[in-house]
């Protein structure tokens, strides 16, 4: 009985394990004159109310803002090289740069 209890005790006292961790992933493409984005935790479910910077290659920000509820966002594309950057509520970053924005077909 002494060690059934210390094997449930191990059980339950160890953390879960092959569990990933959450984090925002952010997609982003190109449409006409306009980038849409995208974000979503890596387990699926979108990322609400986000906040977004878009900056230059030289970390201005160019814009800021807030995502929608389904953690969408939307912006005319800077004539130069920028990054979008996205906050979930925990302060946990995701990032596009210019390059990994792809056209939409």
């Amino acid at each position: 009985m002494k060690k059934m209890l210390l094997y449930l005790g191990l059980l339950i006292g160890t953390p879960a394990l092959g569990h990933e961790p959450v984090i925002p992933l952010l997609q982003c493409r190109r449409e006409a004159a306009e980038v849409f984005c995208e974000a979503r935790f890596s387990h699926g479910p979108a990322v609400p109310s986000a906040r977004y910077e878009v900056t230059d290659a030289q970390d201005k920000t160019l814009l800021s803002g807030v995502a929608d509820r389904q953690g969408r966002l939307s912006f005319a594309p800077p004539a130069e090289a920028f990054h979008v950057l996205l906050w979930d509520a925990r302060n946990v970053l995701a990032e596009v740069g210019w390059r990994d924005v792809k056209e939409s077909r």
